[in-house]
C-alpha cells in the first residue's frame, strides 16, 4: 500500500487485499467524504456499481452512524442499546440484477485516528462458510487511506 502512487492505486490495492483475505470475488470500495458522502474509490471486477447498491450502502452508513450514536448515549446513560431496531430499517444484504449478494463492511481506523470510520465496502458473499474478517488489516488500511488524505472519514 505504501508503494501505491495515487488514491486510485491505493484503493484498488486495499480492495484486492480485503477480497483475497476473505475469499470474495467482487466488491466496491467507497471512501467517506464530507457530510457522510460516499465516494466511489474502486471496484473489482472493474465496473460501476448499480445506483441501487450505492443507495443501499448510503443507508447502511446512516444506520451505522445512528447505531454508534445510540450505543454511545446508552453507554453514557447506563442503558441498553436498541440498535437492533435501527438495523432492521435496512436490508442486511443487497442483491444486484445479476443475483450477486453483497454485505457492508466498514473500515474503522485505529487509535491514532481516534477510531474514525474511513470507508465502507460492499463485499460479495456466497453461501457457505466464510473466512473471518481480518480486523487488524481493515484498521491498517483505514489508517493508510486517512493518512494519505484519500478519505475524510467520520468520528466513531
Amino acid at each position: 500500500m505504501l508503494e501505491c502512487v495515487d488514491r486510485n492505486d491505493r484503493a484498488r490495492c486495499a480492495l484486492t487485499m480485503l477480497l483475497q483475505s476473505i475469499d470474495s470475488r467482487a466488491g466496491h470500495l467507497y471512501g467517506i467524504g464530507p457530510d457522510r458522502e460516499l465516494i466511489a474509490l474502486a471496484a473489482l471486477p472493474d465496473a460501476p456499481a448499480e445506483p441501487e447498491l450505492e443507495t443501499w450502502l448510503q443507508e447502511c452508513l446512516r444506520i451505522e452512524c445512528e447505531s454508534s450514536q445510540t450505543s454511545a448515549t446508552a453507554t453514557a446513560d447506563g442503558a441498553d442499546s436498541e440498535d437492533g431496531e435501527l438495523r432492521s430499517e435496512v436490508a442486511a444484504r443487497f442483491t444486484d440484477d445479476r443475483g450477486r449478494s453483497f454485505e457492508p463492511l466498514f473500515l474503522t481506523a485505529g487509535p491514532l485516528h481516534a477510531h474514525r470510520l474511513a470507508a465502507v465496502i460492499a463485499i460479495q458473499v456466497t453461501p457457505g462458510p466464510r473466512s473471518p474478517l481480518p480486523k487488524d488489516l481493515m484498521s491498517e488500511l483505514a489508517d493508510i487511506l486517512l493518512d494519505r488524505g484519500d478519505v475524510d472519514g467520520l468520528n466513531g
